[in-house]
């Protein structure tokens, strides 16, 4: 998707804290309720994707900044049917750790969040290899759902893989859709930064909210899972 968009500053005293999108008003979407304590993650705030496509439907594009629960949680919507959600995530186990379980060991996954990933087989070509093909088996909304990606993008400087969805139940909902994750230190602090730049076959899609609440858990997962390790 040949399109750039704005990079989030990762620095929580830039970004909006929390919001109530529990109960928008959709005569006044710009004007949302402020929650001093926030008591869930975004993926439990169903009224999220509602008050973005509302917000969405009025302006130009739409360019929110998030931070709910130390989950930095950055959109970005064209007027349209394009897209763009980032999550950064604190890993305490180590940003490289994650990085090259990603990259080398992605079938590992399922072993370590066999709730959330049933399944990572290598298609075609080998783990980590630009051009290779690796397919997905996963839990949505309670639902197996597939996935097959082809790695488009390595850069082992910046700790990032990218892929490119080519086949699966992503493709039912969006022309194109493209995952990134990447690894930044902020103030000796490692983020696992998963990013979605996307394109809906239609205005009655949602954005991808749920899928990146599943990265988001994965990550955590890892995480946990290293941390416990002697």
């Amino acid at each position: 998707m040949a399109r750039t968009y704005p990079h989030p500053t990762l620095d929580p005293s830039l970004w909006t804290p929390c919001y109530n999108f529990s109960e928008p008003s959709l005569s006044h979407p710009s004007k949302i309720e402020h929650l001093s304590n926030p008591g869930s993650r975004f993926r439990d705030r169903p009224g999220l994707s509602h008050i973005v496509q509302a917000l969405g439907n009025t302006q130009p594009s739409l360019h929110l900044q998030l931070y709910l629960d130390n989950i930095f949680v950055y959109i970005y919507l064209e007027m349209g049917l394009h897209g763009k959600l980032v999550a950064a995530i604190e890993f305490k186990a180590g940003g490289d750790v994650f990085h090259e379980l990603l990259r080398h060991k992605p079938h590992q996954i399922s072993t370590i969040t066999p709730e959330l990933i049933k399944g990572c087989d290598l298609h075609e070509g080998e783990f980590g290899h630009v051009g290779s093909i690796i397919c997905w088996d996963y839990i949505l909304d309670g639902k197996v759902k597939k996935a097959k990606q082809v790695i488009q993008l390595i850069d082992e400087e910046k700790k990032l893989i990218q892929f490119k969805v080519i086949e699966g139940d992503l493709l039912e909902l969006y022309k194109d859709f493209v995952m990134t994750s990447h690894i930044e230190t902020k103030d000796g602090i490692d983020l696992v930064t998963s990013t979605f730049e996307y394109e809906m076959v239609n205005e009655d899609v949602e954005h991808p909210f749920s899928t990146l609440s599943l990265v988001v858990d994965v990550i955590k997962a890892v995480e946990t899972h290293h941390l416990a390790q002697p």
